[in-house]
């Protein structure tokens, strides 16, 4: 049986090998099952047809490889938050009185401001004109109502989250809400690399950061 290797060693393996068919050869048991297989199975079988070179294949496994381990390593950050919040919570109303309980305040309040910075509001079914300004127990469900409001709002217009025990303050732009909402699904692409490179280099791409609030 081959003794399982974490994914950050696996990424280290991948960018100090000398010889990327030694990596292949050595590591291919790996690279064809466990939680990336649907993602490093095709490289490797790329390889083997011939359609793509050893060292771009180790190089297009090394970004899959830190890819999931950034996408994984923010999930266990946003939980660490999501529990610290929801422990200082309990705390702060455990420490009202029993008649006061019922009247604590949602930890996460969302106001949705136009391109001058002031508060949005809308007309409800019944007439009535209200404030875009709304409490949330939790950051998923502000999520959704933040992106809901600012689709309904001119361009410019931005959701601005903060919470009430927790020093944490978000802002979402309404471009960001769009691209969420609307955006359609999309096929893998696999990007096809030069066949004349024989240099295994790695680095890491720098992308656009996007303002989303942490699950609550």
């Amino acid at each position: 049986m081959t003794k399982t290797i974490s994914f950050k060693s696996l990424l280290n393996k991948a960018t100090s090998a000398k010889s990327a068919l030694g990596f292949l050869s050595a590591y291919r048991e790996h690279l064809l099952t466990g939680e990336l297989t649907s993602v490093l199975s095709p490289i490797v079988s790329q390889v083997d047809d011939g359609s793509l070179m050893p060292t771009p294949a180790v190089e297009l496994i090394a970004q899959a490889v830190l890819n999931h381990i950034v996408a994984s390593d923010a999930i266990a950050l946003e939980a660490r938050i999501a529990k610290q919040a929801a422990s200082v919570a309990a705390k702060a109303i455990a420490a009202l009185p029993k008649n006061e309980e019922e009247k604590a305040p949602a930890p996460w309040t969302v106001t949705i401001l136009d391109s001058t910075g002031q508060i949005c509001t809308r007309t409800k079914d019944n007439g009535d004109v209200e404030e875009l300004v709304k409490g949330f127990n939790d950051s998923s469900t502000a999520d959704r109502w933040s992106m809901r409001r600012l689709l309904e709002n001119e361009s410019g217009s931005t959701a601005v989250c903060d919470h009430a025990y927790l020093p944490i303050h978000t802002v979402m732009t309404r471009d960001i809400a769009v691209s969420v909402l609307l955006k359609t699904a999309k096929g893998p692409v696999v990007r096809s690399p030069s066949k004349g490179s024989q240099k295994l280099s790695f680095g890491v791409k720098a992308h656009e950061s996007r303002a989303v609030f942490s699950r609550g």
